[in-house]
């Protein structure tokens, strides 16, 4: 069950998406006689409150993107990670939903957007070391 806290202030949630039924359904591909994932999912209905939907929620699973790689990037790995959400949803909610999955215990809540941070560092750091410090000083 989740636990109601108190709301991030307003520059803690100013990266964060919320999603909508609509955006579930659009990368739905919806077929006659079956159902899937993406039709059953919860989502924040559009002029309703996300942290009382969320806080008043009956689903058991809630997924939340995290698509940056900035971490990996600051510790001079291989990135990518920041291009995984979408394809992942792509498969996901086309899932078909059956007995053990039906779907109506997911709650897609959304996902963070750091690609104006990520930006910012590509577009300003003057070379790789001053990269490699920014990148470090964001995690």
């Amino acid at each position: 069950m989740l636990t109601a806290q108190p709301a991030a202030p307003v520059a803690q949630r100013l990266h964060f998406k919320w999603c909508s039924k609509q955006d579930a359904l659009s990368l739905t591909k919806i077929r006659k006689f079956e159902t899937k994932l993406g039709e059953r999912v919860q989502a924040c209905p559009p002029g309703q409150d996300p942290e009382q939907f969320l806080r008043n929620s009956t689903a058991t699973f809630v997924l939340v993107g995290i698509p940056e790689d900035i971490g990996v990037k600051a510790n001079q790995g291989m990135g990518g990670a920041d291009t995984a959400w979408l394809p992942f949803l792509q498969s996901f909610l086309n899932i078909q939903s059956n007995d053990f999955l039906d779907g109506q215990e997911i709650l897609l809540m959304g996902h963070f957007d750091f690609g104006d941070i990520q930006y910012l560092i590509d577009h300003t750091a003057r070379g790789n070391e001053e990269k490699n410090r920014s990148l470090s000083s964001c995690c």
